[in-house]
């Protein structure tokens, strides 16, 4: 095997981390990983969680042969737990395979699982590797495998089983001693060896798996209550096998000191041997001293060491271990033995460094708990401060406003400022899905030209579009074309005009094209393109502003079935004004009696006009009954008939009603109480019908507001006689 092919625990495989560069995320490519950059990612914590549990039942596993080996003291013999022994045996032997599959597992994905541009790297690689290799060292030098493949496949070999074996078989035997101590020794170093592979392998599956990573803080407690544990579950089955180990020094020193004892008989062997058990077994009086079992003592005054119930056995034992870890020792009364006062020494160090970690790690990751609610009520006091320089969130209803506040899951309080955009990028879609509805309420309620809308908030949710202005930025140039309509929700806008006017929340800008929508959109026939109207000033943007948008698409499918009575009562007058015009000077200035009135006067009499709509088969005019009204007609047609011709042909749009109440009106020599006169014919709507409304008072108000400058002619004459007044 050569260097480069060692199961690299930490940082996988060593040729594709030389040939290739980290392309993603830094969680799936940086720092330790155990897989190649090839490797399916996905894998890669379902196999650390495999190997990590493979080596805690190892680790739990391992100290189980400590409690084959037990002493008899009716039959002074050393006995094994035959049906003990053969369950670990079968257990850690299932727990190595498991071990070997994944380990053959992974250097089969390695090779498979990466692409072929990987593959032809770690080729190559290998490849000037070998020849480097070949190069530099001797013909003659082994290549030794990695120092961590070294340490995998030494905790791994079947040693604690072998040995197991042998002492099941060995009953009787005076070699059974040396199987057992050869078990401690074999199961010690193992135990030492899975424990540098367990410790940074928590570590890494902590670091990599992201449910583990969410609750970093429990998880790195409970490997370290679990590191105790283990050291606490090895210490007290390694006391218990010394237990038996030192009743055997016992019954070798006695059997010394005794005539006709042979010391090869002790291992369950014939011969009367019960003398032993008045030096050896504490409560038997005797006048020879008896053994100094020293930390021992409590294991063979409780008769642990005697064959009896597995269960008992393991809870005592691994009290014991708990007991002395935790208080480092200090309960101890070790003999004069020299194995067992380092055995001693061992658990006060071990006790402490595992106390000392598991209290410091406790206290930081307590520290880090305590970080992390400090940081997240910071995080929240700022994203309090933003919410609160953020004018359209006291647009939203408190419901809402409690639901963004409460979430854990946006991140704006990184970019310092909060905007809408940003609201619905960084909220999750439950919550940010329901700004934008909440707003659009909240518009049909305060912008007027909405509130005629039949679909109601939810038409508008379909249109609008939200869009950011920054400060400075130029919505509309003068006499540029306006082709969408733009509603204010926070910030101010400039509008350049003979002063400058500042516009704020729930302000339009670009009415310009509603007017032109209005006005095409009741147009016969419709005209076949729409031209963008110009922008009658430049509108600037004076800090940065969040808008709604509406194009002007969207907004002819918007204002399509609105009426034009309920549009012209909500927009702005100059808007309004616009609008009379376009649709009534036309009319009333191919009339007879307004041929020779004055353009001024023509337009005072428009604004004068009240838009008014018809539904079909509405009577706008009875006949025989008094004309009390004017209208000029905007869309829609009308059919008219009397008593000699019952029907005529419908008449559509830019048609004129009650000519004769005008001409009553012009004529300043009538009363004002002079009686209306009276229709001939009845005039019905066809269609559905919208005009602008005049009374014989308002053509009256005009004739008196404008006096002697009505007519043209009245116009010239009035500027020749300021001249010569002037001269």
């Amino acid at each position: 095997m050569k260097s480069g092919e060692g199961l690299d625990i930490e940082v996988g495989t060593r040729e594709l981390q030389s040939t290739s560069r980290p392309t993603g995320p830094p969680e799936e490519t940086a720092g330790h990983t155990f897989i190649s950059e090839g490797f399916d990612l996905k894998r890669v914590p379902t196999q650390q969680r495999a190997l990590l549990l493979s080596c805690v039942a190892a680790a739990i596993l391992d100290p189980l042969f400590f409690y084959i080996p037990s002493v008899n003291g009716g039959s002074i013999c050393l006995e094994s737990d035959r049906n003990l022994g053969i369950i670990v045996i079968i257990l850690r032997s299932l727990v190595d395979v498991n071990s070997v599959l994944w380990y053959f597992h992974w250097r089969t994905r390695r090779g498979t699982g990466a692409t072929a541009s990987q593959r032809e790297a770690v080729d190559t690689r290998s490849r000037d590797t070998a020849s480097a290799e070949q190069t530099q060292s001797s013909p003659g030098k082994t290549v030794l495998p990695s120092p961590k493949t070294a340490v995998v496949m030494l905790s791994i070999l079947p040693l604690p089983q072998a040995t197991a074996i042998a002492i099941v078989i060995m009953r009787g035997n005076p070699r059974l001693q040396q199987a057992v101590m050869l078990i401690m020794f074999s199961v010690f170093i193992q135990f030492i060896l899975r424990a540098t592979v367990l410790v940074p392998l928590c570590n890494k599956t902590m670091e990599y798996s992201p449910l583990l990573s969410k609750f970093r803080l429990w998880v790195g407690a409970g490997f370290n209550l679990l590191f105790f544990v283990l050291a606490s579950h090895f210490v007290g089955a390694f006391w218990y096998l010394r237990s038996v180990g030192r009743t055997l020094d016992c019954w070798r020193s006695v059997c010394r000191t005794h005539g006709g004892c042979n010391p090869d008989s002790l291992y369950c062997g014939v011969g009367n041997k019960n003398y032993l058990n008045d030096y050896c077994f504490p409560g038997k009086t005797s006048n020879t001293p008896a053994f100094d079992f020293g930390i021992y003592l409590s294991a063979i005054e409780s008769n642990i060491v005697a064959p009896t119930r597995f269960t008992l056995k393991f809870s005592y034992c691994f009290w014991w271990g708990l007991r002395n870890l935790s208080s480092l020792g200090q309960n101890l009364d070790s003999s004069a033995y020299e194995l067992e006062l380092w055995f001693s020494i061992w658990i006060s160090i071990i006790g402490l460094i595992l106390v000392s970690l598991f209290i410091g790690n406790m206290q930081a990751y307590f520290q880090f708990g305590t970080q992390v609610q400090l940081e997240k009520m910071d995080k929240k006091e700022k994203k309090r401060r933003y919410l609160l320089k953020w004018e359209t969130f006291k647009w939203l209803p408190p419901d809402l406003q409690g639901d963004i506040t409460a979430c854990e899951e946006d991140n704006w309080v990184e970019t310092n400022e909060v905007d809408l955009q940003t609201a619905l990028n960084c909220l999750p879609q439950e919550i940010g899905g329901r700004i934008i509805p909440a707003l659009c309420t909240e518009m049909q309620s305060r912008v007027k030209i909405f509130h005629a809308l039949k679909g109601g908030p939810t038409t508008l949710e379909r249109l609008v579009k939200p869009k950011i202005y920054q400060k400075g930025s130029v919505l509309f140039g003068k006499d540029d074309p306006v082709g969408e309509m733009v509603i204010v929700l926070k910030g101010t806008l400039n509008v350049m005009l003979d002063q400058v006017l500042e516009l704020g929340a729930w302000d339009i800008v670009g009415e310009e094209l509603l007017g032109e929508i209005i006005i095409s959109s009741r147009m016969s026939p419709p005209p076949s393109s729409r031209t963008h109207p110009p922008s009658r000033a430049e509108v600037k943007a004076n800090e940065k502003v969040d808008a709604f948008v509406i194009s002007a698409n969207d907004l002819q499918l918007l204002m399509k079935d609105v009426e034009l009575k309920k549009v012209m009562g909500n927009i702005s007058p100059y808007l309004n004004g616009q609008i009379r015009l376009h649709f009534c000077l036309p009319i009333l200035s191919k009339l007879p009696a307004l041929e020779k009135v004055h353009g001024k006067a023509l337009e005072a009499l428009c604004e004068r006009a009240v838009p008014v709509s018809f539904s079909p088969h509405s009577v706008l005019v009875q006949d025989d009954s008094d004309i009390n009204k004017m209208f000029s007609i905007v869309c829609g047609c009308l059919r008219s008939c009397d008593k000699k011709v019952r029907s005529r042909p419908k008449e559509c749009s830019d048609k004129f009603l009650g000519e004769e109440l005008l001409q009553q009106a012009l004529n300043t020599d009538s009363p004002d109480n002079l009686k209306p006169p009276v229709s001939t014919i009845l005039i019905q709507a066809v269609t559905k019908v919208e005009a602008l409304r005049l009374k014989a008072s308002d053509v009256r108000w005009v004739r008196q507001a404008f006096r002697k400058r009505f007519y043209e002619e009245e116009w010239a004459v009035n500027v020749v006689k300021k001249w010569f007044h002037s001269r």
